[in-house]
């Protein structure tokens, strides 16, 4: 059974993570991306999502990128990446809460498993 609604609710349209995330398994490329703490503290993005969204269970994502921030001065995370785990906690079935309590927790270098979908840059697959 699909837990992922069609449809917002509010808008009347279909999220582009839900139509990335229906893409078979072989679109779901993960990249690494290895971020370093700003001298603010900061990783430079910001997320969406959490098992405990408004909409019911979605994936963490995304949603913007601190202009100067580390994430923004690595360049390799885009807005709309799905994040699979950062220094191998699995991030796939948390909440929101839980997600930004554990990327703020987490000190020094920090490595991100990433899924880029098409049309948001490097995909990670190489030609």
């Amino acid at each position: 059974e699909d837990d992922l609604e069609d449809e917002d609710p509010t808008t009347g349209k279909t999220p582009s993570w839900i139509k990335w995330m229906r893409l078979p398994e072989i679109c779901h490329v993960p990249k690494s991306v290895q971020l370093e703490r700003g001298q603010a503290g900061s990783l430079g993005f910001s997320i969406v999502g959490g098992c405990d969204g408004l909409h019911g269970k979605q994936p963490i994502l995304v949603k913007s990128i601190v202009p100067g921030g580390s994430a923004d001065r690595d360049g390799r995370l885009r807005c709309g990446d799905l994040i699979l785990s950062a220094n191998g906690h699995l991030m796939t079935s948390i909440s929101h809460t839980m997600s930004v309590t554990l990327l703020k927790r987490l000190q020094g270098s920090v490595m991100l498993a990433v899924v880029s979908w098409t049309g948001t840059g490097d995909s990670g697959v190489e030609t």
